[in-house]
């Protein structure tokens, strides 16, 4: 799967994914957006669910996701927001907050004193599903580093 973090200031998520056979380390899972209700979004789970997530979150119809995927998502109050398909509507995220296979260890870090950085970094340690650069948006400075392979 992966693993994304939220821990106030930075939304994370590694870059690894695996399509068949072939191991990807540079994939692209926060997206920004300019003139929406939401600024930021991490996604864990099914690259194909990725599309109707958005699309749901934007206004549109709720669309049926057939894998575990889920998303932490930032408005443009600031506000985290998460969303898992199995619950199918969103909640407002804890501090800190974490989703995806390394979800765990990510939580565990952070409670420890570690950024969202940080642990993803850990996760990608400690979970065969997590791996690869981090990727992170900085919720001050609107700014997007990382991977980004679409």
């Amino acid at each position: 799967m992966t693993t994304i973090c939220y821990d106030g200031n930075l939304l994370c998520s590694d870059s690894k994914a695996i399509a068949g056979h072939i191991l990807q380390k540079d994939v692209k899972k926060i997206y920004t957006f300019s003139d929406e209700k939401y600024i930021a979004i991490a996604f864990c789970g099914f690259p194909g669910d990725f599309q109707g997530i958005i699309d749901w979150l934007l206004g549109g119809d709720k669309h049926k996701i057939e894998n575990d995927s889920a998303c932490i998502c930032i408005d443009k109050n600031k506000i985290a927001w998460r969303f898992t398909a199995n619950e199918f509507g969103l909640i407002e995220a804890g501090l800190p907050d974490s989703n995806g296979s390394g979800s765990s260890f990510a939580i565990g870090a952070m409670l420890a004193g570690s950024t969202a950085f940080g642990a993803v970094e850990i996760s990608s340690r400690l979970d065969t599903d997590t791996g690869g650069p981090v990727q992170c948006y900085n919720i001050k400075t609107g700014e997007l580093t990382g991977p980004f392979r679409e």
